[in-house]
């Protein structure tokens, strides 16, 4: 985008990476590359809006919602056809951050 910004100006792009995953996917791999176990907790709906704002609530409820729908598993070129590089895997992020997770 920076080396031709004129054909990018006004654009906007949903940026991913390969593949669309759950937290317990990237929860899982986690637990492998580091040798010990790693959970993706999902606690029950009426538990995580317990004691919030309504309007708050309300979003996050709707959030929750579009999760379970798989409104937010989109797979998007985007990151291939603007840096003209292939996305990162989860295990390839992983794996180059690892140390990060071990502190």
């Amino acid at each position: 985008a920076l080396r031709a910004p004129a054909q990018h100006h006004g654009q906007a792009y949903t940026l991913t990476g390969p593949a669309a995953l759950p937290v317990a996917a990237v929860a899982a791999a986690l637990s492998t590359r580091l040798h010990q176990p790693v959970r993706a907790d999902d606690p029950p709906r009426q538990q995580a809006l317990s004691g919030l704002d309504q309007w708050t609530a309300d979003i996050l409820d709707n959030i929750h919602d579009r999760v379970e729908r798989g409104d937010f598993g989109e797979v998007s070129p985007a990151v291939e056809k603007v840096t003209g590089n292939r996305p990162t895997s989860m295990e390839e992020f992983i794996d180059t951050h690892l140390d990060h997770w071990r502190t």
